[in-house]
């Protein structure tokens, strides 16, 4: 079963790394998002960005920020198939500490649709019930 702070590849045409934001919901589904390169540009955004850099995660080579214009919900089913078919090309996690951030910009991101926030915001919950 995926996870909160595992990433994979393969999800979309530009292979971007996506990583898992939320646990399952009562629908099967998660929250996901992905890595980006980072230009100046993104920073311009009225939106901003969260910047991440390349020692933040192994897969990383640039500096990157991530697409919260490209997060949403996810089947955890189709996504755990994927991965079992060698579709989707699982990779290192992120670190806690990484995920948290990325978690906390997406709830403050007015691009993260609302039922992925309700997502990330149910898993940041219980994690802190832990």
């Amino acid at each position: 079963m995926t996870k909160p702070g595992e990433t994979v590849l393969g999800v979309d045409e530009g292979n971007h790394l996506h990583i898992v934001l939320s646990t399952e919901t009562d629908a099967g589904q998660v929250a996901i998002a992905n890595f980006t390169t980072h230009y100046e540009s993104h920073r311009r955004r009225p939106t901003g960005c969260l910047i991440i850099a390349p020692h933040e995660h192994p897969w990383l080579r640039h500096e990157s920020c991530i697409a919260y214009e490209h997060a949403r919900l996810f089947d955890m089913e189709r996504l755990n198939q994927k991965i079992r078919q060698g579709q989707l090309a699982q990779q290192q996690p992120c670190s806690a500490t990484l995920l948290r951030r990325i978690q906390l910009e997406a709830l403050d991101s007015i691009l993260v649709p609302n039922d992925a926030k309700a997502a990330i915001r149910a898993t940041i919950t219980t994690d802190s019930m832990e």
